[in-house]
């Protein structure tokens, strides 16, 4: 029964345009070179040894979560990386606290909310750094902060609803982090997303989250 219903919610989902993976796509595509260039700094970046921890989870999260399966498939056939190298590239935030929210008003009384990224990787990161517009039955419903060649998003606003960033994903060592993917939990960017596209409430989602033994942090 429980299968059953995930799959009937994921073609629903399909049905209402919720997924992103002709966009994800074009985006790999426009761009390929930048997001290897990305790749080939954190893979210089990443111990070998923890890169070959991270990959092998990959086999875990990929039955569970087949949407997101898939567009790291896309990503990885349009920019010539291999699926693996894609997933672990896209968890490399799992493991690193690495960026700074800013909440301003401006003259207008305007409420701005923006980010920076604090790591290494900052020249590259800056050449795929884009903001993703989601729509549904053509309607905007969302719009969020992400990069090029990633599943997940790291700053967003659900119109008419809620603003939510996150910074500081280093959420224990990098063990407990390998653990944890290896159980099949979603990393935190992929989750942010499904939240801002799939709840109205932020709120409600943390007190859902509560009662499922923190499985998922935010």
């Amino acid at each position: 029964m429980k299968t059953l219903l995930s799959v009937i919610l994921f073609f629903i989902r399909r049905c209402l345009g919720l997924t992103s993976q002709r966009t994800l796509y074009k985006i790999a595509k426009d761009y390929a070179v930048h997001i290897r260039g990305m790749h080939t700094l954190l893979k210089k970046i990443i111990h070998k040894n923890i890169w070959r921890a991270f990959a092998e989870t990959f086999k875990a999260i990929a039955p569970k979560y087949r949407e997101q399966a898939e567009e790291l498939a896309g990503i990885a056939q349009l920019t010539n990386i291999s699926i693996t190298d894609v997933y672990v590239t896209n968890c490399f935030n799992e493991i690193n606290a690495m960026c700074t929210t800013i909440v301003a008003r401006d003259k207008n009384n305007k409420l701005v909310l923006a980010r920076n990224f604090d790591f290494a990787a900052m020249p590259e990161a800056r050449k795929v750094c884009i903001s993703v517009v989601y729509k549904r039955q053509g309607k905007e419903i969302a719009r969020c902060g992400a990069i090029a060649g990633y599943v997940g998003v790291f700053t967003c606003v659900r119109l008419g609803a809620f603003a939510v960033a996150m910074n500081g994903w280093g959420l224990g060592d990098i063990q407990e982090v390998i653990l944890r993917l290896r159980k099949g939990i979603m990393p935190a960017s992929w989750m942010l997303r499904e939240t801002v596209l799939n709840v109205g409430n932020y709120m409600r989602r943390l007190t859902d989250n509560s009662s499922r033994k923190k499985q998922t942090e935010f």
